[in-house]
């Protein structure tokens, strides 16, 4: 720092090899300037002493000395700070290089490469920067490896050794269908269905593992397909009647796990009976006026899926059966019926010949209108 009074005599920079400044021991001493502060001055690689000395009329001051070390910069190791040696990254982050190299005035070419097996499996990625970190996000799985190196005036100074790390994806894999805790059925024969997920290979040589297994944690009485494509058939699979768990696993060629999908249901089995027909007409409790209607009154129903026919029942109000049959419309009419309560119910036989789950019973009035009224008398003459 220059001083803040005027030096008797320009400053001495004295450079030694030994804390003692003996003439031997000096290799830089010379007359620099006191109002710039700094001076440059070219040394070997070596330990030195350094100080500032100024000569006043009666005596010489000098300042305390300080010690300095000069290295080759070809000896100076480049310390890869981040990511560390065989890290694991995620694919779906941005990661920062980052590397100390305590030199000026360089330039840095940093490296880096996809291997399997040690050796680079396509021409890597180079860029040159000042900085000492770098961003960069993953595009593939894989193993890497990635090194920095020093340069001046296009030289190499120096390199560091190649660090290595891999890219992981741990997002779950994602199964397309059957949709979870899906019952697929059948009448007389079981129709083919595929197992099929999202196809997520980055590479020939990855496969993936089917399991599908009768626990819902895949642990006991699990089989295993390993396969190329994104989907498995039902005749591959080969499954008797049973509740069914399964994921898919995406494996690289040593067998390494590189994603997992969650783990599904499915069931096989004959279709369950039907569902009961929902009532159009008459609603529960509801009046039928015949007189209104242009014909004949009918019980209606909305159409069962798989249905084959209907069986459907008229019952009095004593829940005595006045007609049973069965048909394949949705609607039954009512003949000739007598004014009065009744009940009735309808089900759906599947392709099987089985009654599927009956309507419960719903009441209704038969009426054929008000009665008449009596004549009003209009006078006492009778002709």
């Amino acid at each position: 720092m220059p001083s803040r009074y005027a030096f008797p005599s320009k400053p001495h920079l004295q450079i030694a090899t030994a804390n003692t400044f003996d003439p031997s021991n000096l290799r830089f001493d010379e007359v620099v300037s006191a109002e710039s502060g700094r001076a440059r001055v070219t040394l070997e690689p070596g330990t030195y002493y350094w100080r500032l000395s100024v000569a006043y009329p009666q005596f010489e001051i000098a300042s305390p000395a300080r010690r300095l070390t000069v290295e080759s910069v070809k000896s100076i190791p480049i310390a890869l700070v981040s990511p560390a040696q065989n890290t694991e990254l995620a694919l779906t982050d941005t990661t920062t290089f980052a590397w100390k190299f305590p030199v000026d005035n360089v330039i840095f070419e940093f490296e880096l490469e996809q291997i399997r097996e040690g050796q680079p499996v396509a021409e890597g990625e180079k860029r040159r920067l000042s900085a000492q970190t770098l961003n960069w996000k993953p595009s593939r799985i894989g193993d890497y490896r990635w090194r920095v190196s020093a340069l001046h005036d296009e030289e190499l100074l120096t390199q560091s050794d190649w660090q290595d790390f891999n890219v992981m994806d741990r997002r779950p894999l994602v199964l397309v269908g059957p949709e979870d805790k899906l019952l697929i059925g059948y009448w007389k024969e079981l129709p083919e269905f595929t197992l099929e997920w999202e196809d997520i290979k980055t590479d020939k040589s990855q496969r993936y593992t089917v399991r599908v297994g009768t626990s819902p944690f895949l642990q006991e009485q699990t089989r295993s397909y390993n396969i190329e494509t994104p989907y498995l058939k039902s005749s591959e699979l080969k499954l008797a009647n049973g509740n069914y768990y399964w994921n898919v696993v995406l494996e690289s060629e040593e067998k390494e796990t590189l994603r997992v999908s969650e783990i599904r249901s499915f069931s096989i089995g004959l279709h369950p009976l039907l569902q009961a027909p929902k009532e159009v007409f008459p609603k529960n409790k509801q009046t039928v006026n015949v007189v209104r209607f242009q014909g004949d009154p009918v019980l209606e129903w909305q159409p069962v899926e798989s249905a084959t026919q209907y069986e459907v029942k008229l019952l009095d109000k004593g829940g005595r059966e006045l007609a049973s049959a069965k048909t394949e419309a949705t609607r039954f009419p009512l003949k000739a019926i007598k004014e009065g309560s009744y009940r009735w119910t309808v089900r759906a036989i599947d392709p099987l010949d089985r009654g599927g789950l009956p309507l419960p019973f719903k009441s209704f009035f038969i009426t054929y209108g008000d009665p008449l009224k009596a004549p009003e008398i209009l006078g006492s003459k009778v002709e």
